[in-house]
């Protein structure tokens, strides 16, 4: 499995508490994963034009471009769909919202890696899978294999 990094990384880098939701796919390193934002279009989309994390991911979808938020599934489905899959194929969702990232990423039945930044889970939440620190620790997570 591989990650990608928020869209609110730096220009052409991950910065440790970098966050921004990312739908990884499986099979992948940090190329070809897909990020699920939201947010409105051009400010996102700008965010991930500057930090060149575009380039690095083979489809971005964005809220205020289709209408559609996480949690909700569709926008999940969308982003498959744009890079000719589907959630069958399984993958993760890298956030730092409880209600939104990993809720999403839970109802499109993904994997879950939650960017504490050591903060307290929810209480009642259903936990994510996995909770690391910042965004660095997250794709350290997926690339070593142990996620």
């Amino acid at each position: 499995m591989g990650g990608v990094p928020g869209p609110d990384a730096g220009a052409g880098s991950v910065r440790p508490g970098a966050a921004g939701g990312s739908f990884a796919a499986p099979g992948v390193g940090l190329a070809g994963g897909h990020i699920v934002s939201d947010g409105m279009a051009d400010n996102q989309l700008a965010k991930i034009e500057r930090s060149g994390v575009g380039e690095r991911v083979d489809a971005c979808c964005v809220s205020g471009e289709v209408g559609i938020r996480k949690p909700d599934v569709r926008i999940f489905e969308l982003v498959a769909e744009r890079c000719g899959t589907d959630l069958t194929a399984g993958g993760w969702m890298i956030g730092d919202s409880p209600d939104h990232d990993v809720a999403g990423g839970r109802a499109a039945e993904l994997r879950t890696i939650w960017i504490g930044r050591q903060q307290a889970w929810p209480r009642g939440e259903p936990q994510a899978d996995r909770t690391v620190p910042n965004a660095l620790a997250a794709i350290s997570l997926l690339l070593d294999g142990s996620g």
